[in-house]
């Protein structure tokens, strides 16, 4: 096991600080996560109430939540799995502890009726997802993947994907506690498997890197070319998908697998097939979504007649399934204001319209049906993800099991859901969250979070600014969810794309028209006290450093990636990133467009307006701020900038995520209190 460093840098000085690392998801430069759990003993660890361990601080407390199933995928991903005999749910839990900087992992199996719980594995390193871009392939994000646990056919065995020193495998579980097995494919990872009719096989494909570099390559150089991502590697990436092979085998049996046949295409893999269109059939009923996802839904009758359900009563859906015991299409979507309520419909072919069996601003994720009823993930403002049951009948919403019980944040915080349109029209949203017992007439700074505001508000897209925790703290937090993209929003409403849209900034100035007014309507309620600070990962980023780069809203910003660097994203994201940029026009090169870049790129302006910053990176992505780093050193402007090691898009570590969380409350304390270094004197020639 190396020593892995975190580099901290800001003007003037440079530090390294020492990380021993004992699990990392992202990288497969650890030890086994098995090897790594037993020092833990993670069946305690994930067994412990978060907040029954004394002295845990806020940012503590959500560093260490106990996790079902995987974080940050689409509402309509599988998060657990329900048994032959609908009696039992078993689902993936995964808790971190950011002392040890290690995850625990268990698969759980849930009695449906009285929420008793069995913890029948432990063990497997968190797997996440690779990236195919272009011509690049195998790009790492830092992104979990969906991997919800399967049961066999006859219920007596639970299979689900195994992450072990950067591989995948298989892991093959009982729900009675009897031990498990591991299946590892020396060909290459295991992407999704099947179960045999019978029970007594396993049916998985493997997915083998196909590396198109040769020896002479290597001996002579390689030819710059589209393989290159030069933001986070210096080697090439494969210039060709991975090769795909179906493999069998016997699930109780230690004999070698059977290849069942190879050269197979990324298309047969589970997360390559759409969800939709949809077709689905009761005895007197068909519902069909001809055109996807984003089409109407159409309800064809036994008697050939039929019904189309509009946009604005089914919304856009994630899952449907037919139930046969009530001989209704059950129908879990997305609707309302700016589509931000969950709701489940029931359709059946005696009702001209769907009709309503619960809604709510909570989120649901991953429902399926369980005994008669819908049993779903669910995530409120303030209160982590847990299991739910709802009456088909009336909506009558029941817990089945929750793995946070002391887990809630309501006792620091107050959330409302606040609704406005942009100067575009679109409908916008977002959450306001104020210190528990703030008193009408206290102002408090504004800090601004982004870019989705869905469900449990942990920490914001990325996971680096702890809302309840910043709130807390003696900050008003407005959780602000983007806008969908303005040529999406121009095509429903049947207007032309403007010839200036990329030129233009369109989009953006779209965001930025959304953030503003979100900020006004707060300030209206008389809660701020004109002060804001503005953070970002991403997409969040991009529209923090426009917004400051563009206007003078914000008195300091936090950022997780940074920034929109036209010189290096132009050369230093490699070819793939160019081709897609020409294919935009967007105008390139920088150095004949600067006026159109500099309306984004902080690094650009002569001088830049003065705002402390604080960068804190990931290695794969901290050279896009190095611009922006050495002009506020040039102009002496207060700026901090850490590097997290072996980190890709989103940083995963849970060391790393309470570093990160502690210190940016430390920064917007500071800011708050006028403790940061001030802006320096304007001076001629800065």
């Amino acid at each position: 096991m190396r020593p892995e460093k975190c580099i901290a840098l800001w003007a003037g000085r440079a530090a390294f600080c020492g990380l021993s690392l004992l699990t990392s998801v992202a990288l497969a430069r650890t030890p086994d996560g098995e090897e790594g759990q037993s020092r833990l003993d993670c069946r305690t660890y994930l067994s412990q109430d978060v907040d029954r361990e004394a002295g845990k601080s806020p940012t503590e407390r959500l560093a260490s939540l106990r996790q079902i199933g995987t974080e940050g995928l689409s509402p309509a991903a599988a998060q657990f799995s329900v048994s032959p005999s609908g009696k039992l749910i078993a689902t993936l839990i995964r808790r971190p502890d950011p002392h040890s900087n290690l995850y625990c992992q268990g698969l759980l199996v849930i009695d449906v009726k009285t929420g008793s719980t069995r913890l029948v594995d432990i063990g497997g390193d968190p797997i996440t997802m690779r990236l195919d871009r272009g011509t690049l392939h195998d790009l790492p994000s830092g992104s979990g993947i969906e991997n919800p646990p399967v049961w066999s056919p006859d219920g007596k065995a639970i299979a689900y994907l195994w992450g072990a020193k950067g591989n995948t495998g298989l892991r093959v579980a009982h729900p009675d506690g009897s031990p498990a097995r591991t299946v590892i494919s020396n060909a290459g990872d295991i992407e999704d498997f099947v179960w045999s009719g019978d029970s007594k096989a396993v049916r998985y494909h493997v997915s083998t890197v196909v590396d198109g570099r040769t020896d002479e390559e290597l001996r002579n150089g390689f030819r710059y070319d589209g393989r290159f991502w030069p933001l986070s590697s210096s080697a090439p990436y494969p210039s060709t998908e991975r090769a795909i092979a179906l493999w069998e085998q016997q699930a109780n049996s230690s004999n070698s697998a059977r290849l069942l046949q190879s050269g197979l295409s990324t298309t047969v893999l589970a997360r390559n097939r759409p969800r939709l269109p949809l077709e689905l059939m009761l005895p007197s009923a068909r519902l069909t979504q001809p055109g996807g996802a984003k089409s109407l839904l159409s309800l064809e009758k036994g008697d050939g007649s039929s019904k189309v359900c509009p946009m604005t009563v089914c919304g856009q859906v994630l899952k449907a399934w037919a139930d046969q015991s009530s001989g209704e299409f059950i129908i879990v979507t997305m609707l309302g204001f700016a589509r931000s309520e969950y709701a489940i419909l029931a359709w059946g072919p005696g009702n001209e319209q769907p009709r309503t069996v619960y809604r709510s601003i909570d989120q649901l994720l991953g429902c399926a049906p369980v005994e008669g009823k819908i049993a779903c993930a669910l995530e409120a403002s303030l209160r982590p993800r847990h299991l739910v049951s709802i009456q088909i009948k009336d909506g009558k919403l029941s817990e089945i099991y929750d793995p946070n019980p002391t887990g809630g944040f309501a006792d620091l915080v107050s959330v409302q859901r606040l609704n406005w349109k942009n100067a575009e029209g679109q409908e916008c949203f977002g959450d306001l969250v104020l210190p528990r017992g703030h008193s009408i007439g206290e102002k408090l700074p504004l800090v601004v979070v982004q870019y989705v505001t869905r469900g449990f508000l942990k920490g914001a897209t990325g996971d680096e600014y702890p809302i309840a925790a910043i709130a807390a703290a003696g900050f008003a937090v407005l959780s602000f969810n983007r806008p969908r993209d303005l040529a999406e929003y121009y095509r429903e409403e049947g207007r032309e794309i403007p010839k200036d849209y990329v030129t233009g900034w369109r989009d953006r100035e779209s965001v930025q028209s959304a953030l503003f007014k979100g900020i006004d309507l707060v300030a209206s309620m008389g809660i701020t006290d004109g002060r804001a600070a503005i953070t970002g990962l991403s997409d969040g980023a991009s529209t923090a450093t426009y917004a400051l780069a563009t206007s003078d809203r914000f008195s300091t910003a936090i950022l997780s990636t940074c920034c929109e660097d036209p010189f290096y994203t132009q050369a230093g994201l490699g070819p793939q990133y160019r081709d897609e940029r020409n294919q935009e026009q967007t105008p390139l090169p920088a150095i004949a467009n600067l006026d159109y870049w500099r309306r984004a790129t902080l690094a650009l302006a002569t001088p830049p307006r003065c705002v402390p910053l604080l960068i804190q990176a990931s290695d794969a992505e901290f050279r896009l701020a190095l611009s922006t780093y050495e002009t506020w050193r040039y102009y002496r402007y207060p700026i901090e900038f850490y590097v997290f090691a072996n980190e890709e898009h989103l940083k995963t570590q849970p060391a790393h995520r309470l570093a990160i969380y502690d210190r940016n409350i430390e920064w917007l304390r500071r800011w708050k209190d006028g403790n940061l270094p001030s802006c320096p004197a304007p001076q001629g020639g800065h």
